[in-house]
């Protein structure tokens, strides 16, 4: 039995620069995050009719919410304090960071293919709401599944931080082998092959439409509408690629390499791990980026809370104001009545040294009171 002695660099030891930077992109990956894909959520959710699409998107930004929500604040607690593992963390959180990024690209996949299909065979039925509830329960199925090895040998190592516990070198290579080909190599190939075959499809309805009559609405429609979703895929499929080959390319090397591609392996570990994390509150800026109606929606709830925030706060200084105003004239009253008060003390003190005149006027004023 050995435990590896590269962990999550999250819980490694790091320089007070480092650390600090790591929980910026931490925090800001958690805010901007969870309120982009909040709003996805919300935009989709709002729609009078849901195309087969937007439930992909709303089930993209499910899954990039469970890993900010799950995973992202034990992060941040763990750089804001000597906390380092724990064996619930290590059984629970640590693996939930690959069931999460299973799930996306798992999602980005069915996309693809369904909108290969789409192009392809456009008179077959389209998918129905269970087919997709049933495609979205196996997707996350097979991500627990995926990420259940880990769970398994996960555990607490020496020197307090989560390891994997595997009974051989092999078994652990096995598995690092397998989950890059299907977390990262796979679903690629498979999203190029669907990418292909599209392209190809639109450039032969291309030149099919340039020898014949020229193209009905409903066909250049359609047409767009396809660019359109190609365009979103493209995007999301890139920034996938960019952000996850360098956790993939440095668990590779750490466990395929010698000595020297593990010091570079190190090396890439001090970013890897930051990507990984930031890509997760991407999608929702490629969605508002590229699809109009959802950058429009963005700027309209933000700015409905932005004006909420200000008119709340116009509503707390008017009301701080009037009790200012309130207790200034308190205290106008008060000090009115405190030197009316000292007067006829000092008059009385007076009278012992003067009694004749100011005795009456002393009189004088208690029966005008």
């Amino acid at each position: 039995m050995n435990c590896s002695d590269i962990t999550n660099s999250s819980t490694g030891t790091v320089d007070e620069s480092t650390r600090r930077a790591t929980l910026a992109i931490y925090v800001l990956t958690f805010i901007f995050g969870s309120t982009g894909n909040l709003l996805v959520l919300l935009v989709v959710a709002k729609k009078h009719s849901r195309s087969i699409n937007d439930v992909f998107i709303m089930h993209l930004a499910f899954s990039d919410l469970s890993f900010i929500i799950l995973c992202l604040p034990v992060f941040i607690y763990m750089q804001v304090s000597s906390f380092q593992g724990s064996l619930v963390y290590c059984k629970i959180i640590w693996p939930m960071m690959t069931i999460s990024f299973c799930a996306g690209i798992f999602t980005v996949t069915l996309m693809a293919v369904h909108r290969c299909k789409s192009i392809l065979r456009p008179f077959e039925n389209s998918l129905k709401k269970r087919q997709l509830v049933v495609c979205f329960l196996v997707t996350w199925l097979l991500s627990f599944l995926v990420a259940l090895p880990m769970i398994i040998v996960a555990k607490v190592g020496p020197s307090g931080s989560c390891c994997e516990d595997w009974p051989t070198v092999d078994h652990k290579r096995v598995y690092t082998a397998v989950l890059a080909g299907l977390q990262y190599f796979v679903p690629l190939i498979i999203i190029s092959t669907a990418y292909v075959r599209i392209g190809g499809e639109l450039f032969l309805s291309k030149r099919r439409r340039s020898f014949t009559s020229p193209a009905k609405t409903l066909e250049e429609a359609r047409k767009q509408e396809n660019k359109r979703i190609a365009k979103i895929l493209a995007t999301i499929v890139v920034s996938f690629a960019v952000c996850m080959f360098p956790t993939h390319a440095a668990w590779m090397l750490i466990d395929f390499g010698g000595k020297s591609e593990k010091k570079i392996a190190l090396v890439i570990f001090k970013f890897s791990d930051l990507l990984a994390v930031f890509h997760s509150c991407l999608n929702p800026l490629i969605y508002g980026t590229v699809i109009r109606q959802f950058r429009d929606e963005y700027i309209r709830y933000l700015t409905f809370i932005l004006c909420c925030c200000k008119s709340t706060s116009l509503k707390a200084s008017c009301d701080n104001g009037r009790y200012g105003t309130q207790l200034i004239k308190n205290e106008r009253v008060t000090d009115a009545r405190q030197t009316c008060t000292n007067c006829k003390t000092e008059l009385l003190e007076l009278e012992r040294i003067q009694p004749s005149p100011t005795n009456v006027l002393i009189q004088y004023m208690e029966q005008r009171e």
